[in-house]
């Protein structure tokens, strides 16, 4: 009979720690923008190199995470699976890892927090102004004043469903939304949490976002000027 009362404990206390882990990302992704006057872009710049090869954002958010050594190990001109930047694709980052994911193993250690990336399979190229465009895209950054939708109603980084996306490895590290449903669905955002998702919203808040939500209301919360009326969520 306590069985299932103790999972379901557990299971908060998981749910607690994951939201911890994306409220750290939250103050990495603000001291970041404090310091270079926008948010990293979704790919570290590297004209040199596709955005499947180039390093992630989570790489260069890497001194705002406490992990400034492991920076300064990383080639930022080189490819994230690039000899030179081996032994830091291989380190795993507790802080980038869902506790609610199962171990496996994994050919690189992943993230289990995605960036999102707009709506539509174009949204990591879309231009800042683009009313599709969302908080992360391969090739440009966003400043404050370019999320008109408002900081509180805009979602930066969600749960991943746990599948492996290696934490320096930059075109995996966004996501945009594409098919329904968005959260434990085929865009691989949630699916985790029983109900739903932690998401990071651009304030720096964490909510948890019902599976059930209307996805017009999620498409909504992800582009940064889309201009709709989101409301209560």
């Amino acid at each position: 009979l306590l069985l299932p009362a103790v999972q379901q404990a557990r299971e908060a206390a998981r749910r607690t720690q994951s939201k911890n882990n994306l409220h750290n990302i939250a103050l990495a992704l603000h001291n970041y923008a404090d310091a270079n006057g926008a948010f990293p872009a979704g790919t570290h710049p590297n004209k040199n190199l596709e955005p499947d090869q180039r390093l992630s954002w989570l790489v260069d958010i890497l001194p705002y995470l406490d992990q400034a050594a492991l920076a300064q190990t990383i080639n930022m001109n080189e490819a994230w699976d690039a000899p030179d930047n081996a032994p830091a694709a291989m380190t795993t980052l507790i802080i980038l890892r869902n506790p609610s994911v199962p171990g496996y193993p994994e050919e690189h250690p992943s993230t289990h927090y995605v960036g999102l990336a707009g709506l539509g399979e174009d949204g990591p190229t879309l231009k800042v102004t683009d009313p599709r465009a969302g908080f992360f895209g391969y090739d440009r950054t966003a400043r404050f004043a370019d999320i008109q939708d408002g900081t509180s109603n805009t979602v930066a980084v969600a749960d991943s469903d746990g599948r492996e996306r290696p934490w320096m490895k930059g075109s995996t590290s966004i996501q945009p939304l594409t098919e329904t449903p968005y959260i434990g669905g085929p865009d691989g955002i949630g699916g985790v949490h029983v109900g739903g998702a932690n998401m990071l919203m651009a304030d720096g808040a964490v909510r948890f976002v019902s599976d059930q939500i209307d996805p017009k209301i999620l498409e909504a919360l992800v582009t940064i000027r889309g201009g709709e009326a989101i409301g209560d969520f």
